[in-house]
C-alpha cells in the first residue's frame, strides 16, 4: 500500500559551490579587459576615421540586434519548438495503476512542481531519515540570521550600484572643462593683463600691449608671419571674430552743482544708474549728431564708435564689476585691421576724447581658439572709471570647452557617459515618485535625504538642458566661422554666461551626489552620528543663531560706519561682513585698524574678539558637543543594524574552517526543514492507517458472514 501511494522524489541537481561564481566573474572581467586592450591597440593602428566608422557600425548592430533581430528570432524559434518538437510530459503521470482512485490525491500533494527557488535549495535535505522541527527560539534565531544576510547583500548591492554611478558622475563632471584650461587662460592673462592707474596709461596699454597681443608679429628671425592673419601673437590661437571696445556713459550734467560753486564749476556727472544712462547718437568728439553727415573714407570705424548700439544687436549680457554693474549696450569701436592701422585709430580716439568725464566704464572683449587644446578663451577686461576719478580694473579670461563633444579623441565616449548618467538620474527620479505615491507626500517631506535626492535630480536635469544648449551653440559657431572665415562679429558673452551656469550646476550635482553616498551608511550608527548630532541640536542652534546674527551684525555696522572712508576692506557693507568673518577665523591683519585709529581701533577689535570669538563661538561649540554626547550615549546603547565587515569576516572564517560558530551552531543544517515538507510522509502514514482499518473491517465482515 505504501508503494502504491509513493511520491516521486525530485532529482537532485548537480550544482557548483557558490564561490565558483566569483571566479567566473573574475575570469570574465579579465577576458573583457584583455579584449579591450587589443581593441584599443588595433584602434590606434587603424586611425581615427576607421575607428569612428567601426564604433558607429558596432553600436548600430548592437541596437538593431537587441531591438529587432533577437526578439523576432526568439519568437520564431519558440513557435517552431512548440509546434514541431512538443512532447507529452510523462513526468506528470505517477507510477500507479490506471484504476487507482488515489491518482487525484497524488497530484494534489505533488508539491515539488510548485517550489520556489529557496525551496529547491532545501529539497536536498528531504532524504533525511529523521526530520526535526525547529523550536521557537531556534526558528527566531534562524529568521534573524537570514534577515541579516538579506540586508547585508541588499546594502552591498546598493553601495556597488551607487559607486558605479559616482564613477560615471565624476567622469562627466571632471571632463566638463579641459585639463589644460587653467594653463591656457593663464597664458592669455599674462599677455593682456591690464596694469594702469589712469586714462593716459590705458591708452598706452591699448596701443602697445593690446594691439601687440591681438596681431601676429614677426618670427624670431624677423620673417613675416605668412598665413597667420587673424592669429594672436602667440601664433597658435586664432581669433574668433574681432576685438571690441565698448563704452558705458552717463548723461551730461546728470547732477546739480552746489550754488556756491556754480561760478567756478560748470559740470557735474553723477554715478551710473538706470535713470542717467546715456543712449543717444553723437558725432565726432561727442558733438551733436547729424544724420546727413558722412565721414571720410577710413574714418567710418571711428565715427561708428560714437553711435549707440543696444544689447540685442551686440548679443551681450549685463556685466558685473568691482564697483557697479553695467548693461550690455553702449558705444562700440571694432578693432579690425592691421596692427599699425589699429594704433592709428586708437590714437585718433584718444585725440577726440572718446573717454571723457561722462565715461563710467570701458569693456575690452575678444575670444580666441587654440586648435592644439580644442579650447576657446573668452576675454573680458573691464575698466571702471569712478566719479571720484579712480580707476578699477577687472579682467576675466574664461575657458570654453564646447567642442569636445563634437570633435575630440573621446567625444563618443563622453556622449555615452552623459547618456548613462542621465539614465541613472531618470531612474532615481522615477524611484522617488514611486516612493511619494506609496508612502504619501507628508511622510516623504519629513525625510532629509529626500531633499538631497531632488536637489541632485534638479541640478542634473538643469545641467543637461544647458549642455544641450551649449552643444547647439557650438555647431552654430562652427557654421558661422566657416561662412565668415573667422572675420565676422562673434560675441561669446552669452554663451560664456551659460557655460558658467553649467559649471555651477555640475559642481552642485557632484556635491549632492557625494553627500548622498553618506545615506548608504545609514545602518552604521557611528558613521551616521554627525547627521544625528545636527538633528538633535537643530532647535537649539536656530535659537542661538538668531542671537548670534543680531550681535554680529551690530558689530558689522559699527566697524563699517567707522572705517568705510578709510580702509578698502570696509569700503562696502558686504566687504565689511566678509572681513569680520575673517577676523573670527583668525585670518586678519589688525595693524591697519590700529594704524587708522590709535585708540578706537584696538578697543573695537578687542571687544569684537571677546564677545564674538571667545563667548559666542564657544557657546556654539558647547551646544554641538552636548548634542554629540547624547548621540554617542544613544549609539552605545544600540547595536548596528548591519555590520558588513564583521559579517564578511565571519563568512570568510567559515570558508577556511577557522571562523566562529553562529547563533545556530547547535542546530544541524540537516535538521532545518520547512513544516510542509513533512506533508508527504504524514499523508503516507494516514493512508496506511486507512488501509489497515479497511483490512480489519474486511476481516471482521468475513467473520460475521461465517457466523
Amino acid at each position: 500500500m505504501q508503494r502504491k501511494y509513493a511520491v516521486k522524489k525530485p532529482k537532485r541537481r548537480l550544482l557548483f559551490p557558490w564561490w565558483t561564481k566569483i571566479i567566473a566573474y573574475i575570469l570574465s572581467f579579465c577576458f573583457a579587459g584583455v579584449s579591450l586592450f587589443f581593441v584599443v591597440i588595433k584602434g590606434i593602428e587603424f586611425g581615427d576615421e576607421k575607428v569612428k566608422k567601426w564604433v558607429t557600425s558596432l553600436l548600430f548592430s548592437f541596437l538593431t540586434s537587441i531591438l529587432l533581430t533577437q526578439p523576432i528570432q526568439t519568437v520564431l524559434v519558440a513557435f517552431f519548438f512548440v509546434i514541431v518538437f512538443r512532447k507529452y510530459d510523462e513526468s506528470l503521470d505517477n507510477e500507479l495503476d490506471p484504476d487507482d482512485k488515489g491518482e487525484s490525491m497524488n497530484k494534489m500533494y505533488d508539491y515539488s512542481k510548485f517550489k520556489s527557488k529557496s525551496d529547491q535549495k532545501m529539497s536536498k535535505y528531504a532524504n533525511s531519515t529523521e526530520l526535526k522541527i525547529l523550536q521557537d527560539a531556534e526558528l527566531e534565531a534562524a529568521r534573524k540570521q537570514r534577515l541579516k544576510q538579506v540586508k547585508v547583500w541588499d546594502a552591498l548591492r546598493e553601495i556597488f550600484i551607487y559607486f558605479v554611478f559616482l564613477c560615471i558622475m565624476f567622469s562627466v563632471c571632471y571632463t566638463n572643462n579641459g585639463s589644460q584650461s587653467y594653463q591656457y587662460q593663464n597664458m592669455i592673462k599674462k599677455t593682456f593683463e591690464p596694469k594702469f592707474k589712469n586714462i593716459d596709461e590705458f591708452w598706452s596699454w591699448s596701443m602697445e600691449k593690446l594691439t601687440l597681443g591681438l596681431r601676429a608679429g614677426n618670427w624670431y628671425n624677423s620673417d613675416p608671419p605668412h598665413h597667420l592673419a587673424g592669429f594672436l601673437n602667440d601664433k597658435i590661437s586664432r581669433m574668433l571674430g574681432y576685438a571690441t571696445f565698448r563704452q558705458v556713459r552717463v548723461k551730461k550734467n546728470s547732477c546739480d552743482v552746489n550754488n556756491q560753486f556754480k561760478s567756478q564749476i560748470s559740470f557735474c556727472n553723477d554715478d551710473l544708474n538706470v535713470i542717467n544712462y546715456e543712449d543717444k547718437n553723437f558725432g565726432f568728439k561727442w558733438s551733436s549728431y547729424n544724420e546727413s553727415f558722412k565721414p571720410e573714407h577710413g574714418a567710418q570705424e571711428i565715427y561708428q564708435a560714437f553711435q549707440y548700439r543696444d544689447s540685442s544687436s551686440l548679443e551681450t549680457f549685463p556685466l558685473f564689476g568691482a564697483y557697479n554693474s553695467y548693461l550690455g549696450d553702449g558705444y562700440v569701436y571694432e578693432l579690425r585691421g592691421r596692427r599699425q592701422f589699429l594704433r592709428g585709430n586708437i590714437s585718433q580716439l584718444q585725440q577726440m576724447n572718446w573717454i571723457d568725464r561722462q565715461t563710467r566704464a570701458v569693456i575690452v572683449e575678444f575670444s580666441a581658439y587654440n586648435p592644439n587644446l580644442n579650447l576657446i578663451v573668452a576675454a573680458s577686461i573691464l575698466v571702471e572709471i569712478l566719479p571720484s576719478g579712480n580707476i578699477l580694473t577687472t579682467a576675466r579670461f574664461d575657458p570654453l570647452n564646447i567642442f569636445n563633444e563634437i570633435k575630440s579623441d573621446s567625444h563618443v565616449l563622453r556622449l555615452i557617459l552623459n547618456a548613462i548618467y542621465m539614465l541613472f538620474i531618470t531612474f532615481f527620479m522615477i524611484k522617488q515618485i514611486i516612493i511619494i505615491i506609496k508612502g504619501g507626500l507628508k511622510s516623504y517631506l519629513g525625510q532629509f535625504w529626500n531633499y538631497i535626492e531632488w536637489a541632485l535630480i534638479i541640478c542634473s536635469w538643469t545641467a543637461f538642458g544647458i549642455f544641450i544648449y551649449r552643444l547647439t551653440k557650438a555647431y552654430e559657431i562652427l557654421d558661422f566661422f566657416k561662412k565668415t572665415k573667422g572675420y565676422g562679429y562673434l560675441m561669446l558673452q552669452r554663451l560664456n554666461y551659460w557655460n558658467q551656469m553649467l559649471t555651477i550646476f555640475v559642481a552642485l550635482s557632484a556635491t549632492f551626489g557625494t553627500l548622498k553616498f553618506l545615506k548608504l551608511f545609514r545602518f552604521n550608527n557611528k558613521i551616521y552620528a554627525i547627521a544625528n548630532t545636527l538633528k538633535f541640536s537643530i532647535k537649539k542652534l536656530l535659537g542661538f543663531s538668531l542671537v548670534f546674527i543680531v550681535i554680529w551684525f551690530a558689530f558689522v555696522q559699527l566697524i563699517y560706519l567707522f572705517y568705510y572712508e578709510k580702509l578698502w576692506s570696509y569700503y562696502t557693507l558686504f566687504s565689511t561682513a566678509t572681513t569680520s568673518f575673517q577676523i573670527m577665523l583668525g585670518k586678519f591683519d589688525s595693524s591697519s585698524i590700529i594704524r587708522e585709529s590709535e585708540y578706537m581701533g584696538p578697543l573695537i577689535f578687542s571687544v569684537y574678539n571677546i564677545i564674538i570669538v571667545l563667548i559666542l563661538l564657544n557657546l556654539f561649540i558647547s551646544i554641538v558637543c552636548d548634542a554629540f554626547e547624547e548621540v554617542r550615549q544613544d549609539i552605545e546603547a544600540k547595536e548596528n543594524e548591519i555590520e558588513i565587515v564583521d559579517y564578511f569576516m565571519e563568512q570568510l572564517g567559515r570558508f577556511f574552517g577557522s571562523g566562529q560558530k553562529s547563533d545556530l551552531s547547535n542546530v544541524s543544517s540537516n535538521d532545518y526543514v520547512e513544516n510542509y515538507q513533512h506533508l508527504p510522509k504524514k499523508i503516507d502514514h494516514l493512508l496506511n492507517v486507512i488501509s489497515e482499518s479497511a483490512d480489519q473491517n474486511q476481516k471482521f465482515m468475513a467473520k460475521e458472514e461465517e457466523i
